[in-house]
């Protein structure tokens, strides 16, 4: 017994360095990145007229680069946030009221997709407000990502089961081939699609960190050129919980 809690002691202050140097280095690469980005911005607006195409086009690549890697350091910087090892959170909070700030922050991308993003009735759940948020947030991400060529539907419901609440949130994307269904949840793991934008390979990777340490699970089940449905289980508020009114966006 002794030797077990000491491999678990182990196993967490391991997890804990990890998170640090994540966290160091996130840092560390922020400050010259964003200085990069900035000096470019400032030399297309001082030379823009002068430059020629080619000047444009590799000012442009640096930018979009940059870009590319601030998406990355944010997602490792969540990932690095869900890799928290400890008792699950324990707070009593509104699904819904955690999706609409998730869908709030994508508000710009679900309007410019034209997506439709609906729910039924959602409970209110033990866990962390902030988290919960990137939960949805990533799930809905991934769902604009890897959408088909038909108008993006997303529709999120939520059903009990004994202790738990099991969550779906079910699109009309492209579906994803069974035997990708476990390897997606890894960190760095990206389906190659022709004509979808590829997102940062640590959403799903940070979703399952953040079920698992709410004590809950995560899977996807999918159809190709069907639909994807993404179920995870929360723990209930409590034995009756409230649930709170369905929307649409």
């Amino acid at each position: 017994m002794q030797h077990h809690d000491q491999t678990i002691e182990q196993a967490q202050r391991m997890t804990v360095e990890w998170q640090r140097f994540l966290d160091t280095a996130i840092h560390d690469l922020r400050a010259p990145l964003r200085g990069i980005g900035t000096s470019a911005e400032l030399l297309t607006e001082a030379c823009g007229e002068r430059l020629d195409e080619e000047a444009k086009r590799l000012l442009r690549t640096i930018l979009e680069g940059v870009a590319k890697i601030e998406a990355l350091s944010k997602a490792l910087s969540n990932y690095s946030q869900a890799l928290h090892t400890g008792d699950p959170p324990s707070g009593a909070i509104r699904a819904g009221s955690v999706l609409r700030s998730a869908l709030a922050e994508l508000d710009e991308q679900i309007r410019h997709s034209g997506a439709i993003v609906d729910y039924g009735p959602l409970p209110r759940v033990k866990g962390s407000h902030e988290h919960l948020t990137v939960l949805f947030r990533a799930l809905l991400h991934n769902a604009l990502l890897y959408h088909g060529t038909e108008p993006l539907h997303i529709h999120i419901t939520a059903e009990r089961e004994g202790d738990h609440w099991r969550f779906a949130v079910r699109d009309n994307g492209i579906g994803i081939d069974p035997r990708y269904w476990d390897q997606i949840f890894q960190p760095f793991q990206r389906l190659n699609v022709s004509n979808c934008p590829a997102g940062t390979g640590l959403g799903l990777a940070i979703c399952q960190k953040i079920v698992e340490a709410h004590g809950g699970r995560i899977w996807v089940e999918s159809q190709r050129q069907v639909g994807s449905t993404f179920f995870f289980t929360l723990p209930a508020e409590t034995a009756n919980a409230e649930t709170a009114s369905g929307g649409g966006s």
